[in-house]
């Protein structure tokens, strides 16, 4: 027996239960041996983040609907795949797609591991990484406490431009759920967005400047 990932469609709006006949895609096993997936939409297509019997992450992209599905191999499955890959996949991970001003971007959770300074205590860290499809960045932390165990994380971005973050943090003593506010990290997001912008501004006037200045060393003055 293989775990599997199977993903179920609506004809209706999926709001209530009795709002549209639900029923899988054809293509049932979307991804087999994997023991998590998450959902995402991206650019007009689904993704699917898979986590595998391996612990290692695979990419899938649907573009009808979920209808049908095909393991990503274009450049969004390289970046997010060679640095998924690079670590083994943990509980506190999550994955979300916002609009932020007029760019798409996908946002993640990752939990890393870390050691406490002053006590030497082996434990995790929250951080949030950010990417457009062609580049990655290290947004920064999350979670700013001393090594904690983060078994779950959820990322919600809301239609207000609010980003916030619901964490475990246990210890050996306690756990607790926390919500947190990320303000100065949108802020960055936002930033880094506004960088990438103006680098591809720049990028698009130096080939047009390029091709323009072809053209016009072969005509007479």
């Amino acid at each position: 027996m293989r775990v599997c990932a199977v993903v179920s469609l609506t004809e209706g709006n999926g709001e209530t239960a009795g709002s549209g006949t639900w029923s899988f895609s054809p293509s049932v096993a979307v991804a087999e041996g994997c023991v998590a997936a998450t959902l995402l939409a991206w650019k007009k297509k689904l993704l699917m983040i898979a986590v595998t019997e391996l612990r290692r992450y695979r990419l899938y992209e649907s573009a009808d609907a979920g209808a049908t599905w095909t393991e990503t191999t274009g450049p969004h499955a390289h970046l997010l795949g060679d640095f998924l890959n690079g670590v083994e996949p943990g509980e506190g991970d999550d994955f979300i797609t916002a609009t932020i001003g007029e760019a798409e971007v996908v946002l993640f959770a990752r939990r890393w591991h870390s050691y406490g300074n002053a006590t030497g205590a082996i434990g995790s860290v929250l951080q949030l990484w950010m990417a457009d499809g062609s580049r990655l960045h290290p947004v920064g932390q999350i979670s700013t406490e001393p090594p904690q165990s983060h078994d779950f994380s959820a990322l919600l971005y809301t239609e207000d431009n609010g980003l916030f973050a619901m964490y475990e943090r246990r210890d050996n003593t306690s756990r607790s759920l926390l919500l947190a506010p990320l303000t100065e990290q949108l802020q960055r997001v936002k930033a880094v967005l506004n960088a990438w912008k103006e680098t591809d501004t720049k990028s698009r006037g130096t080939v047009r400047r390029h091709h323009g200045g072809g053209r016009g060393e072969g005509c007479c003055c």
